[in-house]
């Protein structure tokens, strides 16, 4: 067949990673269908839109809701390690669910803003977070040399699910309506039911494989006192911790790539409303059909694209290079959109966001393993921490701008946005080059003074 002898090997390490893990990928898809950012936020806002307007919501409110939903995707995600080591990954995934249909049910019964707030921003958030990691732990176990292909697989299948999600909400709320309900509370209570099939996808985790995590017990740990061990860890995780702060790369990575992510998820949670402030709001849910029908075509090239040779021959760190060029597609598509006020552009710009989204969302926390990887689970971590902080500043600017100028199309939030996003990534690829430059400044005077020798 013309196969060099090592990509055979790779595709048959391929062909039995996917034979033997493909119930982890059902199982994800299951805990994740109803839950992924890309579909819930531009719902949410078709969901618990004639709320906002009979609690008379602003915008800044409206921002708030989606920073806490993101602040606390982000926090619990510091947790999911150790829960995953103590009770495994069924039990991460049980509770995930327990708390996005749990928040969802108080967003139906919800008589003010701040309840919608605690079940949708917390709770929602919450379950949201911890299905995320857990399902990145448990396909990374299962395909230790294809993850991002597996994660791609996953994130394809969970969008084609999600392609009917859109049109199911918009026919169940015309039924609804007929029926007296205003408020989309049942429509909401359909939607937590539906979500309830996390609980399937948490009874198909299986264990570890075999070789991958081995846990420390009575027989396999040395005896040693039981104080001890815990605090040497604690010590050298804050060691870490100030190892990784003192590095002037880890902390621009860390700042721009956790803004960057808080951007792309509000911008997404903005999409029904662009729609509406432009005149289109009977076009909403397909909107976000579309966004999500790219979603589809997009994740699985840009998993492929971030395993592939070709970024590996010409980058030293592909992934990171392929996250940045996305943030730019994004800024340029977000500049785009807040320009255009007919629908044909409108669909345009929302095609080519859901393609540059769904390489941000594959390679955010891929950028660490990149860049970090000798660090990459203290980088993750500490880089959560970074995440939750701008989760509710970006959110609360962008929507406090939308508030205080008045600014209904949104103009001044998608500028702000775009131009945030813009200035930080030059600050990091500046950061980059200077690296760069330093380490072949020193190679060169290291061979300079090797030849004087």
């Amino acid at each position: 067949l013309g196969l060099s002898s090592a990509k055979l090997g790779n595709m048959i390490q391929v062909h039995n990673e996917f034979r033997e893990g493909w119930v982890i990928l059902v199982a994800a898809i299951l805990q994740y269908v109803f839950g992924y950012p890309g579909t819930l936020l531009p719902m949410s806002g078709i969901l618990l839109g004639p709320k906002y307007q009979l609690f008379r919501t602003s915008e800044t409110e409206i921002a708030v809701t989606v920073g806490l939903f993101t602040f606390f995707m982000n926090i619990v995600s510091i947790f999911v390690g150790p829960m995953v080591k103590a009770k495994g990954s069924r039990f991460v995934a049980f509770i995930a669910t327990l708390c996005q249909v749990f928040g969802l049910v108080i967003c139906s019964i919800s008589n003010s803003t701040a309840l919608i707030m605690i079940g949708f921003g917390i709770l929602v958030g919450t379950g949201v977070g911890l299905s995320f990691v857990n399902n990145i732990i448990i396909v990374r176990k299962h395909f230790p040399s294809n993850t991002g292909l597996a994660f791609g697989t996953a994130l394809t299948f969970i969008c084609l699910g999600g392609l009917a999600i859109p049109q199911v909400v918009n026919s169940l709320i015309g039924y609804f309506e007929q029926q007296g309900d205003l408020l989309n509370k049942w429509t909401i209570l359909v939607y937590a039911g539906f979500s309830c099939l996390g609980f399937n996808g948490a009874i198909l985790m299986v264990p570890d494989p075999p070789g991958i995590l081995v846990p420390c017990n009575e027989e396999t740990a040395p005896e040693r006192a039981n104080d001890e061990p815990r605090e040497s860890e604690l010590i050298q995780a804050i060691k870490e911790f100030a190892k990784l702060l003192r590095s002037p790369e880890y902390v621009v990575t860390a700042v721009v790539n956790s803004c960057c992510f808080s951007i792309m998820i509000y911008f997404i949670s903005l999409l029904p409303q662009i729609a509406t402030t432009r005149e289109f709001a009977d076009q909403s849910s397909n909107l976000v059909t579309i966004f999500i029908a790219s979603n589809v075509v997009a994740f699985l090239p840009m998993g492929l694209l971030g395993d592939s040779e070709f970024l590996k021959s010409h980058f030293k760190f592909p992934k990171k290079s392929l996250y940045i060029f996305c943030c730019v597609g994004l800024v340029l598509t977000i500049f785009f959109i807040s320009l255009t006020s007919n629908f044909t552009n409108l669909i345009i710009g929302t095609v080519l966001s859901a393609i540059f989204t769904s390489g941000m969302f594959i390679n955010t926390s891929l950028v660490y393993l990149d860049c970090f990887k000798l660090q990459f689970e203290n980088a993750v971590g500490l880089s959560n921490l970074f995440r939750c902080f701008f989760a509710l500043v970006v959110t609360y600017l962008a929507g406090h701008l939308t508030s205080l100028t008045g600014c209904e199309d949104l103009l001044c939030s998608l500028h702000f946005l775009s131009g945030t996003s813009f200035v930080l990534l030059i600050i990091w690829v500046g950061v980059g080059l200077l690296g760069w430059c330093r380490t072949n400044v020193k190679c060169l005077s290291l061979v300079s003074h090797t030849s004087q020798l």
